[in-house]
């Protein structure tokens, strides 16, 4: 069985299997063969296995020509009986677009489970359950929010438990624009606020900036760039630190705000990528923040990200998170954040007919 959320750009994907000895000998086996499927993030549920992955639709041709692509094939081919039709589940909107995508991989009768937000709190919910999330060590604004490539990537990962303490949370997803929630519980959600500014406007920002067509390069390069010739620091504007506000002389002042006085032609688009993560961040957080001050809570989970949890845009948002909010939110990650959705549907579907 095929579970598909059919976001921009990214479609993330689940490839429901009956568990059995064979099988696990044969991922273990081919395990380094994978591009695709995440081995680390398989679900392990009801004598089933859940294999997670993502497909971006500008490279379908190199997925196709993939270990992953005859595996996936293979399994739904040998799990599905030759007298039923083949079903592909789907969360998201069923554009013209996405049915040319997907017949593309995959040839059969597309199922409607469910609206892309519940499927994600379902899935939160059972992630929390049954896993972790984590933060990451404290760091100073100071330290962070800065011009230069001097930036300090931390890999440490905190556990914190939410099992008894996830209710009521802000959820905040940037998949396109950004849309923020009030979630009470899996079956209370209200809407609170939002903007324009989300990972799909980042991505198509530095596709049409610098061509960039693949997150996991953007997180890569942002994390080696330098964003000392873009943006504007305090100490371009007051000639060192800004002592009266605690504010270091490197911290950011206005993102991009050198742009107008140098040859834009000549900038290398990996400092572009940091610049443009780190103003991403701060809109993100900061519109987050302000919903969490004003609903008095102090818990906000992001879903919709698609930079694989990159350790950089993380500190990012939490550090942002803790200075807008004077340390009173938290802003807590999931190594599952990428498969909510996903994992969601398949809770859908087990409660209402599947076994």
């Amino acid at each position: 069985m095929l579970l598909l959320n059919l976001s921009p750009i990214y479609k993330k994907c689940g490839l429901l299997l009956r568990k059995s000895s064979s099988l696990e000998k044969e991922l273990d086996l081919n395990k380094s063969k994978f591009e695709y499927i995440n081995m680390n993030l398989m679900i392990d549920y009801n004598n089933h296995l859940l294999l997670l992955f993502k497909i971006n639709e500008n490279k379908l041709e190199k997925f196709k020509k993939s270990f992953d692509y005859e595996f996936i094939k293979n399994k739904l081919e040998n799990e599905n009986n030759k007298n039923e039709k083949e079903v592909c589940y789907y969360c998201g909107k069923l554009t013209n677009k996405n049915k040319n995508f997907i017949n593309e991989i995959f040839k059969g009768e597309m199922i409607e489970v469910g609206e892309i937000n519940k499927m994600e709190i379902l899935g939160i919910d059972y992630v929390n359950n049954n896993y972790n999330f984590f933060i990451l060590p404290k760091q100073s604004v100071n330290e962070l929010i800065k011009v230069g490539d001097t930036h300090e990537i931390i890999s440490e990962k905190i556990n914190i438990n939410l099992k008894k303490d996830l209710y009521p949370f802000i959820l905040v997803n940037v998949l396109e624009g950004i849309s923020i929630y009030r979630v009470e519980s899996k079956d209370k959600v209200i809407k609170l606020s939002g903007n324009s500014f989300g990972s799909t406007t980042l991505m198509s920002l530095l596709n049409l900036t610098c061509g960039y067509d693949d997150a996991e390069n953007i997180a890569k390069d942002a994390i080696i760039g330098n964003n000392k010739e873009i943006d504007l620091s305090v100490g371009d504007i007051y000639g060192g630190d800004y002592s009266n506000f605690s504010l270091d002389s490197d911290i950011i002042a206005s993102s991009f705000g050198k742009i107008g006085i140098k040859d834009a032609e000549k900038l290398d688009k990996k400092d572009i990528a940091k610049s443009l993560i780190i103003l991403y961040a701060s809109i993100t957080t900061h519109a987050a923040s302000l919903q969490s001050k004003k609903e008095g809570i102090n818990k906000i989970l992001l879903v919709g990200d698609p930079f694989d949890n990159n350790l950089l845009l993380l500190q990012l948002f939490q550090t942002y998170t803790e200075y807008f909010s004077n340390n009173k939110v938290q802003q807590s990650f999931n190594d599952y954040t990428d498969y909510f959705e996903i994992i969601g549907m398949f809770q859908e579907l087990n409660n209402k007919n599947f076994s």
